[in-house]
């Protein structure tokens, strides 16, 4: 459990890095320049809104490693988790109007589609990898066992 906790808390610390830094980097080069004159407390509630947003998500991976559930049912469980902070953040924080939310929804789901497509092949090419390995070992294994008794 404490192993758990300790994934747990990496993860959400990469991610508000990462969120944090995607902040600094839509205030820098596509900022209108607005936030400055919205004042210090929108800029700092940005920042941490960021960065909240950033550690759901990245500390919601530890559901994949629930074997048991099954790649679906996690699949689904970070991805609602991972929507449920987005419509949290874009209501404090104020990211998109709420004309164009659907089109931000939809545009969210097609690249979280994609990033799980592209980490399943990812994963499914190393689970291959490996068990070819396992293949070609126990043939040296039973090769060499039949050398043995010859």
């Amino acid at each position: 459990m404490k192993d758990l906790r300790t994934r747990l808390c990496i993860r959400a610390l990469i991610g508000a890095l990462f969120g944090i830094f995607i902040c600094l980097f839509f205030m820098v080069f596509m900022s209108d320049g607005n936030e400055v004159i919205r004042g210090n407390y929108y800029l700092i509630l940005q920042f941490f809104g960021s960065a909240l947003y950033g550690a759901i998500p990245m500390a919601g991976t530890v559901v994949f490693e629930k074997e048991e559930w099954g790649l679906l049912k996690v699949t689904c469980i970070h991805y609602f988790s991972t929507f449920i902070a987005f419509i949290i953040a874009n209501f404090i924080l104020d990211w998109f109007e709420w004309e164009v939310f659907g089109i931000v929804v939809a545009i969210m789901t097609v690249l979280y589609f994609i990033i799980w497509l592209i980490q399943y092949r990812r994963y499914k090419s190393e689970i291959k990898r490996i068990n070819d390995e396992l293949e070609t070992e126990l043939l040296l294994r039973d090769d060499k066992g039949k050398g043995e008794r010859d």
